[in-house]
């Protein structure tokens, strides 16, 4: 996954029982996977922008 700057990456690995998959199949999993997603971006991706030259 890129995390906002040209060339920087950050790669992991894990299990779908690491992040609390319970079995179920088909259209859970893929709703299971994007609310995975969505947490792992909140914690580990800054969107935060400024103006440079303007006070933050």
């Amino acid at each position: 996954m890129s995390i906002g700057y040209a060339g920087a990456t950050r790669e992991e690995t894990f299990t779908l029982e690491h992040l609390g998959w319970n079995g179920e199949t088909g259209s859970d999993l893929v709703r299971f996977l994007d609310d995975a997603h969505d947490v792992w971006q909140i914690n580990n991706v800054d969107t935060g922008w400024y103006i440079e030259g303007e006070e933050e």
